[in-house]
């Protein structure tokens, strides 16, 4: 259930979870791992001139390559096995730390399992066979007369994949140093957005057609009674969020001939544009005094792009709008009297589309906040 994706339709999803993310930080560790392995293999290779002489010398008295090969091995494995001994004392150490930075409760009891432990240690095992094989295969295959005579032992071949092997490992370190900055530049983003930063603040309730436009009047009036009570409105969408339907509309603008755009729309009060601290970047906001307004509408930045129209064209032109499954004589008609800054109205995990803004809420399909 946490990785089934159809749940994030339901009212409560913040527990949901998405397995694209374990990939990715799989990955990243795969890939830490990768530029592990190839520091061992040159670091080892690179030694094989101090090393060359005993080598030469275990070769002369006798020894066979499976054995120096074995030898290597051995000496990669124990490596291996020493640093996850020094990984698990750092888990040890870091869980609490950790625990505090993710919001978990994870202990050791969740890290002793037996198929956790089980990948942990085929994956050390793996690690050190790997990362030790080419040293093995490369320092066994040295001749033992060119060794002792201080000749060049190092093949051509030798030296492209040790080249190879150097640029790889700086090609995965760069990639992850980008990977890890566009990720820190959302995570920038996400925090300091305008609703980010008020999120605390605000309270949804949902109304859901429970009573009519009139009640919610009223009760707003009673809400507002309170001093701590800065504005409340009504929408039929909450801002950042995915779980409240559909929001496509039909669009279209009579000036511009007869094509329809499929945008989406928020329906909402006069408060709308306050209660979420939407930035007016042109024209006007709706006007509680002014009772015309409710044939009214804003768009954002991308509807206007959308258009390929400048701000003062924009203002003041005619729209049609309707929900796709409504028949024509449902649609509404209204004046643009105002463009807003782009804002995420739906999670993040969407592009910021084109959207029309109407201050005609619908008490069938919405919330209080």
């Amino acid at each position: 259930m946490h990785f089934n994706q159809e749940l994030r339709s339901s009212y409560n999803n913040s527990r949901i979870g998405d397995r694209k993310y374990l990939y990715i930080f799989a990955s990243t560790a795969l890939l830490v791992i990768i530029i592990a392995s190839i520091n061992y293999m040159n670091l080892a290779t690179a030694r094989a001139v101090q090393r060359a002489k005993e080598i030469g010398l275990r070769k002369v008295l006798g020894s066979n390559r499976i054995q120096l090969v074995s030898q290597f091995l051995g000496e990669s494995l124990m490596t291996t096995f020493m640093a996850l001994l020094v990984a698990l004392v750092l888990v040890v150490v870091l869980l609490p730390l950790f625990n505090g930075i993710a919001g978990k409760q994870f202990t050791l009891a969740h890290l002793v399992q037996g198929k956790l432990m089980g990948v942990t240690l085929g994956t050390t095992l793996l690690v050190g066979l790997l990362s030790g094989s080419y040293p093995a295969l490369y320092l066994s295959g040295l001749l033992p007369i060119s060794v002792l005579k201080n000749n060049r032992f190092t093949s051509r071949s030798s030296d492209w994949l040790r080249k190879g092997l150097v640029v790889l490992q700086y090609t995965i370190t760069i990639l992850l140093i980008i990977s890890t900055g566009i990720m820190m530049k959302q995570m920038n983003f996400i925090q300091h957005s305008t609703l980010s930063q008020s999120g605390d603040q605000l309270l949804s309730i949902r109304w859901s057609g429970m009573a009519s436009l009139d009640k919610y009047r009223s009760l707003k009036q009673r809400i507002l009674e309170d001093p701590e009570i800065e504005v409340v409105t009504m929408a039929n969408h909450l801002p950042n969020q995915d779980y409240f339907g559909s929001l496509d509309h039909d669009v279209t603008f009579p000036q511009l001939g007869n094509q329809s755009h499929s945008w989406g729309g928020m329906r909402g009060d006069f408060d709308l544009p306050q209660a979420f601290n939407l930035e007016l970047l042109a024209g006007r906001t709706f006007r509680k005094d002014n009772p015309a307004d409710s044939s009214t509408y804003l768009l954002n930045e991308s509807a206007m792009k959308s258009l390929g129209l400048p701000l003062d064209k924009v203002l003041g032109m005619r729209l049609t709008i309707k929900r796709p499954y409504e028949e024509p004589n449902q649609k509404k008609e209204g004046t643009v009297i105002g463009i807003v800054r782009d804002f995420p109205y739906r999670s993040i995990h969407h592009t910021i589309s084109p959207l029309v803004i109407s201050p005609r809420p619908d008490p069938k399909i919405g919330l209080c906040t």
